[in-house]
């Protein structure tokens, strides 16, 4: 059986939140990590990062490269947490009887 076109839409308009909270959480750990890992930093360091000529806030620059490599670590993170949250919304209503729409 399937549910009703509202509470399918609604199960994935929560889904959706849950991945866009969890990618403002993880950017901006992205972030406060690039800005304590460059508090102090030696430019050889980054020798393998893309670093343009006449870059004058190199320190901002890194920073959000940091933030920008955190979003690898968000797309895992959102999908085994959304994954999670849509095995607990089906658990959740699996207790509920469904609703049947017919055309």
């Amino acid at each position: 059986m399937q549910w009703d076109f509202k509470r399918m839409f609604l199960g994935t308009l929560q889904s959706f939140l849950v991945v866009i909270v969890i990618a403002l959480i993880v950017g901006i750990l992205g972030l406060l990590y690039g800005y304590f890992q460059t508090r102090e930093f030696c430019l050889s360091e980054y020798q393998n990062w893309f670093i343009p000529k006449g870059l004058t806030q190199l320190r901002r620059f890194l920073c959000v490269g940091y933030m920008h490599n955190s979003s690898y670590l968000n797309a895992v993170v959102a999908l085994a947490v959304t994954s999670l949250f849509q095995i607990y919304k089906k658990r959740q209503s699996s207790h509920q009887t469904p609703r049947i729409t017919s055309k």
